[in-house]
């Protein structure tokens, strides 16, 4: 045998009914191990190895290979002789137009590396995941692995996710970046009749985008807060107080022009967005409580759209579980119809709230909806649902002078508002609401009152590290 790893380009016919036979065990699931035997055309009979083996698409993101979840196709991959991705390959080739699976073979024994050429819109999964096997595991773009005389590795799989949801603030094809991926809790983009921000809380953790030069800021109280405001104005107004009582931990940004432009176009455009989706078959018309033991969770991504026209008052706990790929988007309108506006004021009170499960965050929902009101009582979801106003998604140290929640009205996930179309586009004031993800309105007036509190937390996706729910 050489003493360098070598491609065997001259096939007896033994050789080649072996690579078939190998070719033809190639389905959804990894190639059984084989042995091919090949022939030289000096006559020697050489024992010889090969590489393989499959490209999936990792659904629930957990890096390992799961049922149910879809092969990714004609993705290029090539063969290196030693232990790196340089140099001219030895062979390239597009895993399996079907099965995902590919195949490099007759190898001699020696030391190989194999590059993945990640498809455009694509991202590697995580790699070496906990729990997982060589059998089922994601390898990282570039894997070294070394065959000994006639050895067969088939555990060189690579996985994919789409990273749109981590790197662009895209879920579910709706387009919220700068807003949803940049630690936005609030965005108010006018508050021109009123913009009060009250004290009596339990804390605040995430920035905060306004349009200072319309919004009329008040505040009165004690304010924990943790993040930055961000306005298109000189000065923050009335909110500076709120920033001069964290030292440390609170911001001013003035004369954000071009920032606050962005975010109102941003959140103007998620409107728009959301109002041009297809409703999901069964969702056309559902009321909140209808949704309580809503399960999707089935190992592959999908982006649910529902109608809510009824039972806007939410004062019970509505389970929905699903995968971390799962999207929801719901939209709160009474009759359905986005043209004449969001009809109907939407309230969680007395400890009601959508709780998410399995591979779900708070990070996986969207809202659209007109008015908004919440009241105070009831418990809260249970941990891991974040308990109160903390960094890391909920899960680190509380707001310095916060507290942990008890009980409200808990809107989970992004909620886009426009305040009440048939009353200038006022929102009521809300008391003792819980914001556990963002929320960001173009409403001509609101009033957080007296417990109202929240949390920013990101984009449900590995880079996010938000972590699942159960």
């Amino acid at each position: 045998m050489p003493s360098s790893p070598r491609r065997f380009r001259s096939w007896s016919l033994l050789g080649v009914a072996g690579a078939l036979a190998l070719a033809a065990c190639a389905d959804r699931s990894p190639l059984a191990p084989q042995r091919v035997t090949a022939v030289s055309r000096h006559g020697a009979d050489l024992t010889v190895g090969s590489i393989g083996n499959y490209t999936w698409l990792d659904a629930n993101r957990n890096g390992i290979q799961d049922a149910n979840e879809l092969p990714a196709t004609n993705v290029t991959l090539k063969l290196f002789a030693g232990a790196s991705c340089s140099g001219t390959p030895l062979d390239t080739q597009l895993s399996d137009p079907v099965s995902g699976s590919y195949l490099f073979a007759p190898l001699a024994a020696g030391t190989y590396s194999v590059q993945v050429i990640t498809p455009t819109g694509l991202a590697l999964t995580t790699t070496n995941a906990a729990g997982s096997t060589p059998d089922n595991d994601s390898n990282p773009a570039c894997s070294t692995v070394t065959i000994a005389d006639g050895e067969v590795n088939d555990s060189i799989d690579f996985g994919f996710v789409t990273p749109a949801a981590c790197a662009d603030g895209v879920l579910g094809g709706v387009d919220m970046g700068g807003v949803v991926n940049a630690n936005y809790l609030f965005v108010f983009t006018n508050g021109s009749t009123d913009a009060n921000w009250q004290g009596a809380t339990k804390g605040f953790v995430g920035n905060v985008g306004v349009d200072g030069i319309q919004a009329r800021e008040r505040t009165s109280g004690g304010v924990p807060f943790a993040g930055t405001i961000y306005t298109n104005d000189a000065t923050l107004g009335a909110w500076q107080a709120i920033v001069n009582q964290n030292a440390g931990q609170a911001f001013a940004s003035t004369g954000q022009t071009a920032l606050v432009a962005s975010l109102e176009t941003k959140v103007n455009g998620v409107f728009a967005q959301v109002n041009a989706l297809t409703a999901t078959p069964g969702f056309t018309s559902r009321s909140a409580a209808s949704l309580d033991g809503l399960n999707t969770q089935n190992g592959i991504a999908e982006t649910i759209v529902i109608n809510v026209t009824s039972g806007f008052q939410v004062s019970s706990k509505i389970d929905i579980t699903g995968d971390a790929g799962d999207v929801y988007i719901l939209r709160w309108d009474s009759d359905a119809n986005p043209a004449n506006g969001y009809n109907g004021q939407v309230k969680f009170q007395s400890g009601g709230a959508i709780v998410p499960h399995g591979g779900l965050t708070a990070g996986n929902f969207i809202h659209v909806a007109g008015d908004i009101n919440a009241s105070g009582g009831g418990s809260n979801p249970a941990a891991p649902y974040p308990q109160g106003p903390r960094f890391d998604n909920g899960t680190g140290a509380l707001v310095a002078g916060g507290a942990n929640f008890n009980g409200g009205g808990f809107f989970t996930g992004y909620w886009f508002t426009t305040g009440d179309p048939n009353k200038n586009f006022e929102t009521s004031s809300l008391s003792n609401a819980i914001f556990v993800g963002g929320w960001y309105s173009t409403t001509t007036k609101f009033s957080m009152t007296s417990g109202t509190s929240g949390l920013y937390v990101a984009p449900n996706c590995p880079s996010s590290g938000g972590g699942p729910q159960t």
